[in-house]
């Protein structure tokens, strides 16, 4: 590809299970397993793209995110809660976030940092207002406060090296940046790139190994590759499913792109709106965090 050309690919339709509101797709390197979340469906997603295996599990309650432990269980941001093995018969209470007025927010993006903590964000329930945070769940189940003044905290990640963490509030149009350290971000903000609204609206991401930045557009059936100095190379279309929320690298190489979709009941979702797409592409991802707990029984 010449310098400046933006590369153009189209995903494959790959799963056809209609979420509400898919979101947070992590792949499990050890298991070959993807896992997702359906927000409004209540309902955490595993599906072995090896097998074509498939589970569902219920939750009681909005799910924001998943992620796994280092003990090989899993996290959920569900309502404004964080649980340990959700939807089971020993699912546990880990911590409730400290929001200031639970009936505005609930639980949105996260994942597990280079530092072992859950990073999980959440989001106004009217899309509007200033009132979401981003919080760290420590390995002892302490919580604290990060971000503050949010509206929709959404796609979260890290540099190879865990020098830098990026992070979108949708309303805002912008990828940011920020120095990372083991329980703190950088003051500074360093805005990757800023998008036109008829562009669509950033909502999840995922960083690769080269410094590149992947970015879910919804609304306008896209994501999109920024290298490190915000330079635009890559489009990746999703056909007949306009509302793209999240994605991450997973298969064998890492270098599979598993994208998630929406279908709102009020919008114009598609024909495969909410649906899984998977796109190849030349660049591999890097493998994806997990929750140290050892300090919860």
């Amino acid at each position: 590809m010449s310098p400046g050309a933006v590369q153009r690919l189209a995903a494959e339709h790959a799963l056809p299970v209609g979420c509400a509101l898919g979101e947070g797709p992590r792949w499990d390197v050890e298991h070959g397993v993807l896992s997702w979340v359906d927000i409004h469906g209540c309902a955490i997603h595993r599906w072995s793209p090896e097998t074509n295996e498939s589970e569902i599990t219920q939750t009681s309650d909005v799910v924001g995110a998943v992620a796994a432990t280092s003990d090989g269980r899993t996290v959920a941001a569900i309502g404004t809660s964080i649980v340990l093995d959700p939807g089971g018969p020993a699912e546990t209470l880990l911590a409730v976030l400290p929001a200031a007025d639970r009936t505005q927010v609930r639980c949105n993006d996260g994942r597990a940092g280079p530092d072992g903590a859950f990073w999980i964000g959440t989001m106004a329930l009217d899309h509007r207002s200033p009132v979401a945070c981003l919080y760290r769940v420590a390995p002892d189940g302490s919580v604290t406060v990060h971000l503050e003044h949010l509206t929709i905290s959404n796609g979260l990640g890290w540099s190879s090296d865990g020098e830098w963490f990026y992070h979108i509030d949708t309303p805002s149009q912008t990828v940011t940046r920020r120095r990372f350290s083991v329980d703190t971000l950088g003051r500074d903000v360093d805005v990757l790139t800023r998008l036109d609204p008829s562009e669509g609206s950033p909502d999840g991401l995922a960083v690769d190994a080269e410094g590149g930045v992947w970015v879910a557009l919804w609304g306008a059936g896209q994501v999109r590759r920024y290298d490190s100095s915000g330079q635009l190379d890559t489009v990746i279309t999703t056909p007949g499913a306009p509302y793209v929320t999240a994605l991450t690298f997973g298969g064998a190489e890492l270098n599979r792109l598993f994208i998630t979709t929406a279908r709102p009941e009020a919008e114009q979702a598609g024909s495969h709106g909410g649906d899984l797409f998977i796109c190849d592409v030349d660049t591999t991802g890097l493998r994806e965090g997990l929750v140290s707990l050892g300090a919860v029984a």
